[in-house]
């Protein structure tokens, strides 16, 4: 009698991998966004459902790159890891000016975002400082004039970031000996007023900054003044544009450039106060990572070990207020 046949042992499939996330607008983070499709190499699109949910299934643990686009909506890349944890990934509504996001968020020369990834510490030069050579004088900033900056530096800070950065990592109020350079130190912006700004630089202020690389984040950024234009120099009528000035320039330290959208506070030939469309910006800026290019792309791959060494600072020339105000 022969043996019964053994049966063939299926093959054993190994289990899809997934990851779930929520697409949701970059403006109300808890608005979902519904119908979207969601594309990843090779595999079958797929759509986000009526809260914006959707769940990326596939053969192999590794990151993918998705491309997310509806009629309604500014075209997403981004990288999404998987398996993962549950992500939450914004768009950008078309409604928003997108000539307008790009000047200001990706100018400056960057071409891209370039933002600080934490909160920067505050550093507050109170010897005056010649323009150009940086060496530290034997005169000394005002105590008032000082307070009354630094005040609207850190109130600055929090209205430019959306409330990310409620305030400075830390605030350290340094005094250079004088004949000594000074130097800005990494991970801070620094409050500086230099003699000679205006002769030498053509304006009353500038806002520096440098990023850590190619896609990297700011290391460092400065707000320097001319040091005989300063709030308590100028005719009672005039002060507000002093607040306005320094809100432009911290601007230029937390990576916005200049725009030609009216209005808005980076206008680069007049001054203005932050505006809606603004306050908009903010919002979506700090949620993009360093390296985000249009029209909406993040980098493929954010590690320290692929930065490039740090770069120049770049230092804005602003258009307006080239000359004190005078009484």
């Amino acid at each position: 009698m022969s043996p019964a046949p053994v049966p063939p042992v299926p093959p054993v499939v190994p289990a899809p991998f997934t990851t779930t996330a929520r697409l949701v607008n970059a403006l109300d983070l808890g608005e979902g966004v519904a119908g979207a499709t969601i594309q990843a190499g090779g595999l079958a699109d797929v759509m986000s459902d009526a809260s914006g949910n959707f769940t990326l299934q596939t053969p192999a643990a590794t990151q993918y790159r998705i491309r997310i686009a509806s009629p309604s909506w500014v075209e997403r890349h981004a990288a999404l890891k998987v398996p993962g944890n549950p992500a939450t990934v914004s768009l950008i509504p078309n409604s928003l000016n997108q000539t307008y996001f790009h000047e200001m968020c990706r100018g400056g020369g960057f071409g891209r975002i370039a933002r600080w990834g934490t909160a920067p510490a505050l550093v507050v030069e109170t010897a005056v400082i010649q323009y150009g050579s940086r060496v530290a004088t034997d005169d000394t900033v005002p105590d008032d004039v000082v307070d009354r900056t630094m005040r609207e530096v850190r109130q600055g800070l929090a209205l430019l970031t959306a409330e990310r950065y409620e305030d400075f990592a830390s605030v350290e109020l340094r005094r250079t000996p004088a004949g000594t350079a000074s130097i800005v130190p990494s991970g801070a912006i620094a409050l500086t007023w230099q003699r000679g700004l205006l002769t030498g630089f053509g304006h009353v202020a500038y806002g520096g900054r440098e990023a850590g690389g190619t896609d990297a984040d700011l290391v460092r950024g400065e707000v320097a003044l001319d040091d005989q234009w300063h709030i308590f120099s100028l005719p009672q009528g005039s002060r507000r544009d002093f607040f306005l000035v320094v809100q432009h320039e911290l601007g230029h330290t937390l990576g916005y450039s200049h725009t030609n959208t009216w209005p808005s506070f980076m206008y680069g030939s007049f001054l203005m106060d932050v505006s809606a469309q603004d306050r908009q910006v903010f919002e979506i800026y700090m949620q993009r990572p360093s390296g985000n290019r249009a029209p909406d792309a993040d980098p493929a791959e954010i590690s320290v070990n692929l930065l490039g060494p740090p770069g120049e600072m770049v230092i804005s020339r602003c258009a307006f207020l080239r000359d004190p105000l005078s009484p």
